[in-house]
C-alpha cells in the first residue's frame, strides 16, 4: 500500500522591491516591520510606518496555504478583499497580498511523493492472554 505526501512551497514575490521571498516549508510565517518576524519589512521612504511590527501569519493547513491578519492597523488585503484575523482567506497561486504599500505575489508549487507503506502485522494472542 502506498500514500501520496504532499509538500508545498512557496514564493513570495516583493512587487515593490523587486526581490523573491522563498519560504519553504513552514508552519507558521510571519511578515512584518520587526526584525523578528519572518519576512521583514524594510523601512524604505516610511513606507514601513503603514505595516505592523506583526503584520499578518502565513499557515500552512493540510494542502491549503491560509493568511491571516494579526490585528494590524491598516489591514491585510488579498486581491483587493480586506483578510480577517479569525477567519483568514484562502491565498491561491498568483494571489496579490497587501500590506500597506507592499504587494506580494504568491507562487506556490506542490511536489508529490509517493511513500510506500510496509504492512502491519498484528501479533496473534492465545486465548489465554486475552483472559488475563
Amino acid at each position: 500500500m502506498s500514500i501520496i505526501k504532499i509538500k508545498m512551497k512557496v514564493t513570495l514575490y516583493d512587487v515593490v522591491l523587486d526581490r523573491e521571498h522563498e519560504l519553504g516549508q513552514f508552519d507558521d510565517l510571519t511578515i512584518g516591520r520587526s526584525q523578528l518576524a519572518d519576512v521583514v519589512i524594510p523601512n524604505k521612504k516610511g513606507l514601513a510606518e503603514y505595516v505592523s511590527r506583526t503584520h499578518c501569519i502565513l499557515r500552512q493547513e493540510g494542502e491549503n496555504l491560509m493568511i491571516y491578519d494579526h490585528w494590524s492597523k491598516n489591514g491585510t488585503f488579498v486581491n483587493g478583499e480586506r483578510v480577517s484575523s479569525r477567519l483568514g482567506t484562502l491565498i491561491q497561486p498568483n494571489d496579490l497580498i497587501s500590506l500597506g504599500p507592499y504587494t506580494f505575489r504568491a507562487k506556490i508549487e506542490y511536489e508529490f511523493e509517493k511513500v510506500l507503506r510496509t504492512p502491519t502485522t498484528s501479533k496473534s494472542l492465545k486465548p489465554t492472554e486475552i483472559a488475563k
